[in-house]
């Protein structure tokens, strides 16, 4: 998770964070699961992954969809 993203949550600010990676579905979700610990939910729906993480008092949402080769990340940080 970016730095940036986590200091705006530290203030108080819900974030959002949108890109673009080459890395399979399966290596994303690794990656956050591996920084952020096993998700409090999990669904998947059509072409579209989505993980839930709750840590200390922020409620972070990961979503990772199939976008013509690419996966198209949106990672949302909300404080609690």
């Amino acid at each position: 998770m970016s730095g940036r993203i986590l200091r705006l949550a530290l203030l108080g600010l819900s974030s959002i964070l949108l890109y673009y990676s080459q890395l399979s579905a399966a290596e994303l979700a690794t990656f956050y699961q591996q920084q952020l610990g096993q998700p409090i939910q999990q669904k998947q729906h059509q072409q579209q992954l989505q993980l839930y993480f709750q840590r200390n008092s922020e409620q972070i949402r990961v979503v990772i969809a199939e976008q013509q080769g690419w996966r198209d990340v949106s990672l949302m940080v909300e404080k609690r």
